[in-house]
């Protein structure tokens, strides 16, 4: 029911109570739409309670494992490391200049990864 549609009374002693009736049955009604909308609402918003709760968890997940990765790649980096250091006391540098060379081209390409914009 719209305010257009409840009009005034002809006649003031019969229509004031079903004026009164239009205006209560308006009210009524627009406060049920009220109530509908807030349960709507209040139904979106534990909706995107629960999401919110299971992006947290899986950002929680993501970053456990992002920092198990990068306490795997120093330890790669360190076993590397030691056997480059084993390998130039058996062999000398010179024998292994070819690691040598492939170590430095990772090391500058990885130091290119970190610095370049990913999409």
């Amino acid at each position: 029911m719209d305010f257009k549609e409840i009009k005034k009374p002809a006649d003031s002693s019969k229509s004031t109570s079903l004026s009164q009736y239009q205006i209560a049955f308006y009210f009524f009604h627009l406060l049920s739409h009220l109530v509908l909308r807030f349960k709507q609402g209040e139904q979106k918003c534990e909706v995107l309670q629960a999401t919110a709760v299971g992006l947290r968890a899986e950002w929680s997940k993501l970053k456990d494992e992002m920092h198990n990765l990068l306490m795997k790649c120093e330890r790669v980096k360190d076993e590397n490391k030691s056997i480059m250091e084993e390998l130039t006391k058996i062999y000398g540098r010179d024998a292994i200049s070819d690691l040598v060379a492939m170590e430095s081209d990772a090391i500058s390409e990885s130091d290119n990864e970190e610095t370049t914009p990913t999409e």
